[in-house]
């Protein structure tokens, strides 16, 4: 984010700090005070709301002022030329004649704007109160405002301010940043109408007179050249500077060794792209000894460069046609790909067609670099202030860089980062007070979306910053199938220039096996669901899991109800919880307690205790029994307040599943009478529970039901349930063809074993669009993967592979009969009668 993009209000400075210094501890062990802190926090929070759209400019005053410092002129001038004024309110700010004349001074200005100080009922003073102050002892100018309390009580009746990192607070500061920048965008709406048309004309005529003058295409390095090609160079250089090309080296280049290195990589730092012409001899070596030659040294400084040099050879020219030995050698290299691979590209074409050659490379660079540059910095909000020296860096630096975006629906949080990670050629992922955990599922939801999308390549990189941790706290090997680089930064508080240099771009990769790991995992699951360990290879249903991850923003309760076979439960685990791991329902925890029950004969008792279990991690951990005894008597509220506790107290959020719902009817006796009532009255109650429990929107807590899709209609004698279920159902879809690819090929390309094209044309064909056979084709794919694995084969599972295990109509079969082989006739009979339930369906599915 450059420094020069306009403040977002169109005033110098969008927002001016007034604040007492006495307000700035140190908080705990922190290294920054608590208005630093809140500074960076605010600050980051605002530029991840702002996106890429504009940058937002703060003034606040970092100096330690003595009670006799006088107002001076640069505070003066920071309070006048801001659109909104906030105040850390506290009783030091109250006695500071120092903040009285800043608070002064801000509504004297805002008297003269033309901007009046309220705003659509909005004040651009805004207090913020660290304590719990009485509102007569406000200062005057905040009379009539109630501003943002940023505090919290203690056991003794006081008061003091949130601490930094705490979810409060995290969540303070949000809706403090989204109240700055609904007034920012009326000033500036209403700055643009006072305006009127004329600022617009000039601006207009400045931009025509830009594009009528801008014909630089761009910088090209042309190397040294053989003297037969000499002339060849001239009229090329004569050409392109016609067609809008700045050439380099625009002098003769030194021949003493070193000085020519050091001139040659001067230029290729400047230089766009490099072109390199070689004919049957290479030129004049440095050193008659060494037989080093310039202009082969010139391509390998432009590979370190990453300038994908061109080498061009005339057409017709043969290899065996060049000398010396070495020069063919090099050459042959080249041909090949052994040397540095597809960091160049070799052209045979006749000198005639050099310029279009050369606009074409031209071209294909500049499109491929439109990501290559730019960088996605992906972090929580615990590590906002460490991050803001790192962006302000990237300021300083050119970096065009995205931040994770904050908005609150997941649908539109997930598109936002799909177009990021879209337009980057590097991510960072922030791991400081961020847990591993969560920077695993933001790395997971990443490499998913890389692949899945089928977008460029791209440099992953961790960056460790404070608190300083244990090794096993940043330990990454077991992502050793990407080429992800682990920065460790979490010794010092400042930003080492060793660190930085560690952080550019050095190259770009597609997740994918090393050749020397070792043997990775089976990336299908075969006929059991998917698990939440499985998740990383669950590729097929990212639209199906932000449609989820909404419906359950909006109500806290979800209905997930589909046929038998249709990947409800696999949707959940693999598809739901992953991403809730990662943060993108939740804004503030970072942690989730995942409680997942069935409710079987006794619903009522198995969801307590599935909460009783998650519960246990609390010093005074309520027992089962305790719990049930509590419900009795309490309702709801006896599982509530102890969720409570967990919650606040570990900074985590609550999920509970409840799966195959449909074992609340299926268990329900057949006779009438008594028994029957009391099993009505039980599941009544155990609804009713499910539904108070989702119904608590002061925490973070969320429900969700897994049925079949036949069992609907038993939910209809539940007023209430069929009330929500008719707002939260979703309905597990059939896969898309293009879904069903992405199923098929996503594990294979993650795991580094890809499938040929014509195996994936051929499994698509067979399977169109068969909801129940998902668990046969992940059982065939297994089946050949394995295989392959065995025997060693160094090439993508094929239509060999998919007949030698039987296909999608007989891997079963084969498989089985393969497993029966050497039992005895008892064994062989109980094996298949067991197998034939195990994938069999009956009417009722």
């Amino acid at each position: 984010m450059p420094q020069d993009l306009p403040s977002v209000s169109g005033f110098p400075y969008d927002i001016f700090i007034s604040y007492a210094h006495n307000d700035n501890q140190q908080v705990n062990e922190e290294i920054k005070g608590w208005v630093e802190l809140f500074y960076n926090s605010l600050e980051m929070t605002l530029r991840q709301r702002l996106g890429k759209k504009r940058n937002v400019k703060i003034w606040w005053d970092q100096r330690r002022l003595k009670a006799n410092t006088k107002f001076d002129h640069s505070i003066a001038e920071g309070v006048e030329q801001a659109a909104i004024m906030i105040c850390l309110n506290s009783q030091s700010l109250i006695d500071s004649d120092y903040c009285q004349l800043e608070r002064a001074a801000f509504v004297k200005k805002s008297e003269e704007d033309p901007v009046p100080l309220v705003l659509d009922h909005q004040s651009r003073m805004i207090p913020v109160h660290l304590y719990r102050l009485h509102f007569e002892d406000w200062p005057e100018e905040f009379d009539g405002l109630t501003g943002l309390p940023i505090y919290e009580p203690d056991r003794g009746g006081m008061s003091y301010p949130m601490l930094p990192r705490d979810t409060k607070f995290i969540y303070r500061i949000r809706d403090l940043a989204e109240e700055t920048v609904t007034i920012l965008e009326n000033i500036a709406t209403l700055t643009e109408t006072l305006q009127g048309s004329t600022e617009k004309q000039d601006l207009a005529e400045e931009v025509a007179v830009v594009e009528t003058t801008e014909d630089h295409r761009g910088t090209l390095f042309i190397g040294e050249e053989s003297r037969a090609l000499r002339q060849t160079k001239i009229q090329l250089i004569e050409a392109l500077r016609k067609r809008g090309y700045t050439i380099l080296p625009k002098e003769p280049l030194p021949f003493e060794r070193i000085a020519h290195e050091t001139a040659v990589r001067e230029c290729l730092a400047k230089a766009d792209a490099s072109i390199h012409l070689m004919g049957r001899k290479p030129g004049e070596p440095f050193d008659e000894d060494d037989q080093v030659f310039p202009n082969l040294e010139q391509i390998r400084w432009a590979q370190e460069a990453n300038l994908q040099p061109l080498v061009w050879l005339p057409d017709g020219l043969t290899l065996d046609q060049v000398s010396p030995l070495s020069y063919q050698t090099f050459l042959r290299q080249l041909e090949q790909g052994s040397a540095l691979s597809r960091s160049y590209r070799l052209e045979w074409a006749p000198p005639e067609e050099l310029v279009s050659l050369i606009d074409d490379h031209f071209a294909e660079l500049k499109a491929s670099r439109q990501f290559k540059g730019k960088v996605l910095v992906d972090l929580h909000a615990k590590d906002q202030p460490e991050v803001l020296d790192l962006l302000k860096w990237m300021d300083v630096q050119g970096i065009d860089y995205w931040l994770n975006p904050v908005e609150e629906e997941p649908g539109k949080r997930l598109a936002l980062l799909e177009e990021a990670v879209s337009k980057v050629g590097q991510l960072i992922f922030i791991c400081g007070y961020a847990q591993k955990a969560w920077v695993e599922s933001r790395l997971q939801a990443v490499c998913q979306l890389i692949i899945e999308q089928n977008l460029a390549p791209k440099d992953l990189k961790v960056l460790i910053l404070p608190p300083e941790k244990t090794k096993e706290a940043y330990d990454f090997s077991d992502w050793h199938f990407l080429n992800l680089e682990v920065v460790d930064h979490s010794t010092s508080q400042e930003l080492q220039p060793t660190i930085l240099e560690q952080l550019k771009i050095k190259s770009s990769s597609i997740p994918v096996r090393n050749s020397v790991e070792q043997a990775p995992k089976n990336p299908y699951v075969g006929l059991r669901p998917f698990d939440e360990e499985d998740s990383l290879y669950f590729f097929g249903r990212r639209q199906q899991i932000i449609e989820l991850l909404d419906r359950l923003y909006q109500h806290r309760f979800l209905a997930v109800v589909g046929a038998s076979g249709s990947g409800k439960s696999s949707l959940i685990r693999a598809g739901l919880i992953p991403l809730l791991r990662a943060g993108y329902l939740a804004y503030g925890n970072q942690g989730w307690e995942i409680a997942t029950l069935k409710p079987g004969q006794n619903p009522r008792r198995n969801l307590v205790k599935a909460i009783a279990d998650s519960l246990q991690s609390l010093a005074e951990a309520p027992t089962l029994e305790q719990l049930e005894l509590d419900l009795e008597r309490d309702g709801v509220k006896a599982l509530i307040d102890p969720l409570r506790t967990l919650m606040e107290t570990q900074e985590v959020n609550f999920f509970l599943l409840v799966d195959q719902f449909e074992e609340l009817f299926r268990f329900a006796p057949e006779q009438a009478g008594e028994e029957q009532a009391h099993q009505n009255a039980e599941a009544q109650l155990f609804i009713s529970l499910l539904l108070d429990l989702a119904q608590t929107p002061e925490l973070p807590l969320f429900v969700t039901i897994t049925m079949r899709s036949d069992f609907l209609g038993d939910c209809a004698r539940y007023i209430r349930l069929t009330k929500v279920l008719n707002a939260s159902q979703y309905l597990v879809p059939r896969l898309s063809a293009v879904q069903r690819q992405q199923a098929i090929t996503g594990p294979a390309r993650l795991s580094g074993t890809p499938l040929d094209a014509a195996l994936t044309e051929t499994l698509l064909e067979e399977n169109p669009s068969n909801q129940d056979q998902l668990p046969v084709l992940q059982h065939a794919l297994t089946r050949m993967w394995v295989q392959v694995m065995r025997e060693g084969m160094a090439r993508p599972i094929g239509v060999e592979e998919y007949e030698r295990v039987g296909g999608l109509e007989n891997a079963l079969s084969l498989h089985l009969d393969e497993l029966m082989a050497g039992l005895p006739d008892d064994d062989v009979q109980l094996t298949l009668r067991l197998f034939q339930l195990l994938t069999s369906a009956d009417k009722a599915g």
